[in-house]
C-alpha cells in the first residue's frame, strides 16, 4: 500500500500527528472504517485539481476515490501545505508508483503548497519554522523512510543535520531506479524545485499506457509515435526575416522544421493546421522578442491552450529569445519555461544540443573560429569591402557633406550586411567597434544640422539592429554577448596540465579561498570550466560545507575574468548568486545591469560607481572596458588596476581597439617588464592577424612600441622588427593594408636607425600577476629569470624549454636556481650523460643530495678536490667527495 503523508503542525508550531491519503475504490476491502472520503482544507483547492489535470488528465477519468486517514480526528488539519500530498494522491488515481511494481508498501511523507501559474502547475516552499518541526518528526519516525520537500525549505543547516544523521538529501536529477528501490531501506530526502512537478511525477509514477485514437480529442492527446518533424517554428510576423534563418539552419543541421508559410495553404483552417503540425512535431520552438507578446496570436488563448497541450503530448516546449526582450514580459503560459538567447554561438549551440543530441562536434565545425568554418562568399566579400571603406576613411583630413554622405553609406551597407546575415553576427564585432568608434568622432565635428540629422538617424537604425541581434540585458546578456561568442575562451589562467575534474570538494574550495593567486585560478577553473551544470551541482556541496558565501566573494572579485573566460557560465552563475542571496547581490547586479546599457554615458557610470567603496568600483567599471563608447572605455580604464588588464589583453575575443587601446595606456604608466612582458604575449596574435582592419590596428600598435625605450634593448629590438616584418607579409594580402605597409616605412626606418642598448636583465616582475607569470614560464619565454623563481609550479614549467637548449649548463650553474626545477633537470639521463652537466650539478649548493651521490662518483679527481675544498657548494657534497678521495688514495 502506498500512502501519501503530509505532517501536521498546529498555531503553536507542535508536531500534532500526520494525515494519510490512500487511493482506492470503495469496495476495497482494505479500506477500514478509520478513513473517510478526503476533503482536504486547504486554501485554494482548484489549484491542486488544476494542476493534478494538467499533470495527469487522465485521473479524472478514473473511478477510484482519496481517501483520508487521520492520526488524531479531533484535531483540525489545514492548511496549503498539505496541497502536494493531495496533488499526488489525485495522481495515484490512474498511476501506478514504481515501489507498487516490485510489492513495497510505503508512506510518502510530502509538504508544499501548490499553484497553477498561467496553466502551470508549481511547487511553493512552506513557513521556515514550520518546516523545521516537520523535519524533526520525519527524522524522529522510524517507519518513515521518504519526504519530498521543496527545495527553497531545505537549508544548509537543515543538510547538515541530514548528513549527521545519515539521511540522504537527492534531487530528482540524481533519483534513478536502484536509488528509488532503495527508498524503501534507507531515510530520503528528495528535494523538488518549484517547476519540477511534472518530472516529479515522471520520477515516482509509471507512465500510462497510450490511449487509443478517440474522435471526441479530435487527436489532441494522441502522441504520433514517429513526429513527421523535429522542430515547429512559432513567432511573431515582424521575426520573419531572422526565423527563416533559423530555419534555414535547421536544415543545413538535418532537421524537419514545421513553418506556417510552408505548411498553411490558402483556405486552409490555421487552427487544425496548426494543431496537426504540433502533434506531428518533437519539439515546440516559441521565439521570443519585443513583438511577439503583441501579436495578437499571442495574445489569443489559442496559443496558450495548444502549448498546454503540448505540455500533456510529447512535444516538448522551447522558448528562445531571438530580438530585444525583456525577462519581466514572458508570458504567463511561458512563465515555468527555461529560456535560453540564441543570437549568441553558444546559445544556438545549447538549442541544438537539445534538439538534437550528439551534434556537439558538427556545429562545433560550423561556428566562427572553427578550423572547418567557411563564411558565405557575399559576406567575406562585404567585411572586406567594409574594412578597406573604413580605413580608407581614416585618411580624410576634413571633414565635409561628401565624407558624411560617405560616412553615411558605409553605415548603410553594414546594416543591410547585418540583417542579410544575422548567423554570423559574431564576425562583425570588429566592425562594428571601429565603425562606433569613428561615428563618436564624426558626431562630435559636424556642424551642419541637416547632415548632423541624417548622421544621427543612420546611427540610431544601424544600433537599434545591432541592439536586436545582440541583446539588451534582457536575458543577462548585453552587448557583451555578441562581442564575446563562444562559452569558454581560450584562457591565460587555466593552460595547465593538470586535470581537476576529480578534485575533492574541499580540495577545490581550499584552492578557491586561497590567498595564492594561481590556486584561486586553478580554483576558478575547477568550479567553471565544465559548464554551469556541473558548477551548480558543485556550488550545492560548497553551500552543504557553509562555505557559499566565501566562495561567491571570491567569484565576485574576479567577475570580469569570468564574463571574458567562461561567458555562458557566466550568466547563469548571476542567475544562481540572485537566486541565494538576493539581498546582497540585487543591487550590484542593478548597476551592473546598467553599466552595460548601450546607451549609458562617462558621467551616468560615475554616478552609479558613487555608490560603491572603492574596490566595488574596481569590479564594476572593469566591464565598461568592452563599451562601444569611447569616453566609457576611457573612464574604466583610469580605474582599472593595471594587473587586471591582463583579462582583457589576452582574450582572443576582445576587439583589435580595446587591445590598442590597453596597450597604449600601458606603455604610459608601467614598468620596463610589465611592456615585455604584455609585447612577448601579445606577439603570436599580433603576427596572425588576417584581415585589413586587424592588420592596421597590429601596425598601429607595433608603432606604439617604437617610442617605448626598452624596445631600444638588442633582443627586444630585434624582436620588434622581426614583428613588424611578419606583419608586412601580412598586408601583402590586401589592396588597402599594401598602402598603410608604405605609410609604416617612415617609423620603421627612424626606429631602426636608433642606436640599439645592451640588454637590461628582468630583475622582478612584482607588479605581474602569478598567473600571467606562469603563463610566460609555460610559453618558454625569459627562462633564466622564471627558472630560478621561488615558486616551484612556475620554475618547473621553464624546465622543458630549458632542457631542449643547447647552453644548458648554465643553467645547472645558477646558484639561484629553484631546487625542484635543478632536481628535475638533473633527473634528465639524457642530459646527464654529458661530463660536463654532472658537474656543474655537484657544484650547484641546491643539489639534491641523492642524486649528488648517484653522480658525484662519475666526476675526475680533480673536480672531486675541488668540490671538498669549495665552500659554496652544499655541506653534503664537500664531505662525499672528501671521502671518495680519501678512498682513492
Amino acid at each position: 500500500m502506498i500512502r501519501f503523508v503530509y505532517p501536521n503542525v498546529n498555531a503553536s508550531e507542535q508536531f500534532v500527528g500526520c494525515g494519510r491519503y490512500i487511493t482506492t475504490s470503495p469496495d476495497d476491502p482494505c479500506l477500514t472504517t478509520d478513513y473517510t472520503i478526503a476533503t482536504p482544507n486547504v486554501g485554494h483547492l482548484s489549484k491542486v485539481t488544476t494542476a493534478a489535470s494538467l499533470l495527469a488528465k487522465e485521473s479524472f477519468d478514473s473511478d477510484q476515490d482519496v481517501y483520508e486517514h487521520k492520526d488524531d480526528p479531533t484535531i483540525p488539519y489545514l492548511g496549503d501545505s498539505m496541497g502536494l500530498a493531495y496533488l499526488l494522491a489525485l495522481i495515484h488515481r490512474s498511476r501506478r508508483t514504481l515501489w507498487e511494481q516490485s510489492g513495497e508498501s510505503l508512506d510518502i511523507w510530502c509538504t508544499g503548497a501548490i499553484d497553477a501559474v498561467g496553466g502551470m502547475p508549481m511547487l511553493h516552499n512552506v513557513y521556515r519554522n514550520l518546516f523545521a518541526v516537520k523535519l524533526q518528526a520525519f527524522l524522529a519516525d522510524a517507519k518513515a523512510s521518504l519526504f519530498i520537500v521543496p527545495v527553497a525549505n531545505l537549508e544548509p543547516k537543515y543538510r547538515q543535520l541530514c548528513r549527521q544523521k545519515d539521511v540522504r538529501v537527492l534531487s530528482l536529477d540524481q533519483c534513478s531506479k536502484a536509488s528509488i528501490q532503495e527508498m524503501v531501506r534507507r531515510k530520503t530526502i528528495l528535494q523538488v524545485h518549484g517547476d519540477e512537478l511534472a518530472v516529479l511525477v515522471k520520477v515516482i509514477f509509471i507512465p500510462p499506457s497510450i490511449p487509443s485514437p478517440d474522435l471526441s480529442h479530435q487527436g489532441r492527446w494522441i502522441s504520433s509515435p514517429q513526429p513527421t518533424f523535429d522542430v515547429f517554428l512559432s513567432y511573431a510576423p515582424q521575426d520573419k526575416t531572422f526565423v527563416r534563418h533559423l530555419a534555414e539552419y535547421f536544415r543545413h543541421e538535418g532537421l524537419k522544421v514545421w513553418l506556417d508559410d510552408e505548411q498553411i495553404d490558402i483556405g486552409d483552417q490555421m487552427i487544425k493546421k496548426i494543431e496537426q503540425g504540433l502533434q506531428n512535431s518533437q519539439f515546440l520552438v516559441v521565439c521570443l522578442s519585443r513583438y511577439f507578446n503583441n501579436s495578437p496570436w499571442c495574445r489569443s488563448e489559442c496559443l496558450p491552450r495548444l502549448i498546454r497541450e503540448t505540455n500533456v503530448q510529447n512535444t516538448k516546449v522551447l522558448p528562445v529569445i531571438v530580438g530585444d526582450y525583456e525577462e519581466a514580459a514572458i508570458p504567463a503560459f511561458l512563465y515555468d519555461k527555461y529560456y535560453i538567447d540564441i543570437r549568441a554561438n553558444q546559445g544556438l549551440e545549447r538549442l541544438m544540443r537539445k534538439i538534437k543530441p550528439g551534434t556537439d562536434r558538427a556545429i562545433s565545425q560550423n561556428k566562427p573560429g572553427s578550423g572547418h568554418y567557411e563564411l558565405p562568399e557575399e559576406l567575406q566579400a562585404g567585411l572586406s569591402e567594409l574594412q578597406s571603406k573604413l580605413l580608407l576613411f581614416s585618411k580624410k583630413a576634413v571633414v565635409n557633406d561628401e565624407v558624411v554622405v560617405e560616412f553615411d553609406q558605409i553605415g548603410l551597407q553594414l546594416l543591410h550586411l547585418l540583417e542579410d546575415f544575422p548567423r554570423y553576427f559574431d564576425e562583425f564585432h570588429e566592425l562594428i567597434a571601429e565603425y562606433q568608434h569613428f561615428a563618436e568622432n564624426m558626431f562630435n565635428v559636424i556642424t551642419a544640422q541637416e547632415y548632423r540629422r541624417l548622421f544621427a538617424f543612420r546611427f540610431r537604425e544601424l544600433e537599434q539592429c545591432i541592439e536586436d541581434l545582440a541583446g539588451g540585458f534582457n536575458y543577462g546578456e548585453s552587448f557583451l554577448a555578441k562581442t564575446l561568442s563562444g562559452s569558454f575562451t581560450d584562457s591565460p589562467y587555466a593552460f595547465y596540465r593538470v586535470d581537476f575534474d576529480e578534485l575533492e570538494i574541499e580540495h577545490g574550495v581550499k584552492r578557491l579561498m586561497s590567498s595564492d593567486e594561481i590556486e584561486e585560478s586553478e580554483g576558478i577553473d575547477w568550479l567553471l570550466k565544465a559548464g554551469f551544470t556541473e558548477a551548480e551541482t558543485r556550488l550545492q556541496r560548497i553551500s552543504d560545507l557553509d562555505k557559499l558565501n566565501q566562495v561567491f566573494n571570491v567569484l565576485w572579485k574576479r567577475f570580469p575574468r569570468i564574463l571574458l573566460y567562461y561567458h555562458e557560465t557566466f550568466w547563469e552563475l548571476v542567475k544562481y548568486m540572485l537566486v541565494k542571496d538576493p539581498l546582497r547581490w540585487k543591487l550590484r547586479f542593478h548597476a551592473l545591469k546598467i553599466l552595460l546599457q548601450r546607451s549609458l554615458t562617462a558621467s551616468q557610470a560615475l554616478e552609479i560607481l558613487k555608490n560603491f567603496v572603492p574596490s566595488e568600483q574596481q569590479i564594476l567599471s572593469a566591464f565598461l572596458v568592452l563599451h562601444p563608447k569611447c569616453e566609457c572605455r576611457k573612464f574604466a580604464m583610469e580605474i582599472l588596476p593595471s594587473d587586471d588588464r591582463w583579462d582583457f589583453l589576452l582574450c582572443p575575443a576582445v576587439p583589435w581597439l580595446i587591445i590598442q587601446e590597453l596597450v597604449e595606456k600601458s606603455c604610459q604608466d608601467s614598468h620596463d617588464s610589465y611592456i615585455k612582458a604584455l609585447f612577448l604575449l601579445l606577439r603570436p596574435r599580433l603576427s596572425l592577424v588576417n584581415s585589413p582592419l586587424a592588420i592596421a590596428k597590429a601596425y598601429q600598435i607595433i608603432k606604439l612600441f617604437y617610442y617605448v625605450p626598452v624596445f631600444l634593448q638588442e633582443t627586444f629590438f630585434q624582436a620588434l622588427i622581426n614583428l613588424h616584418n611578419q606583419v608586412n607579409g601580412k598586408a601583402q594580402l590586401f589592396p588597402i593594408t599594401r598602402d598603410l605597409e608604405h605609410e609604416m616605412r617612415q617609423a620603421f626606418q627612424a626606429f631602426c636607425a636608433k642606436d640599439q642598448l645592451r640588454d637590461v636583465d628582468i630583475t622582478e616582475m612584482t607588479h605581474i600577476p602569478l598567473p600571467i607569470q606562469r603563463k610566460l614560464a609555460h610559453d618558454g619565454y625569459l627562462p633564466k629569470y622564471f627558472i630560478c623563481n621561488i615558486r616551484d609550479i612556475i620554475a618547473l614549467e621553464t624546465v622543458p624549454y630549458v632542457e631542449r637548449r643547447p647552453d644548458v649548463i648554465k643553467f645547472f650553474r645558477l646558484y639561484r636556481i629553484n631546487a625542484r626545477a635543478l632536481e628535475k633537470l638533473a633527473s634528465n639521463k639524457l642530459l646527464m650523460r654529458e661530463y660536463q652537466n654532472r658537474a656543474a650539478f655537484c657544484y650547484n649548493p641546491k643539489a639534491n643530495s641523492v642524486l649528488i651521490r648517484t653522480y658525484l662518483s662519475t666526476l675526475t679527481r680533480r673536480d672531486l678536490k675541488d668540490i671538498s675544498r669549495n665552500h659554496n657548494v652544499s655541506a653534503y657534497a664537500r664531505e662525499l667527495a672528501a671521502k671518495y678521495l680519501s678512498r682513492c688514495k
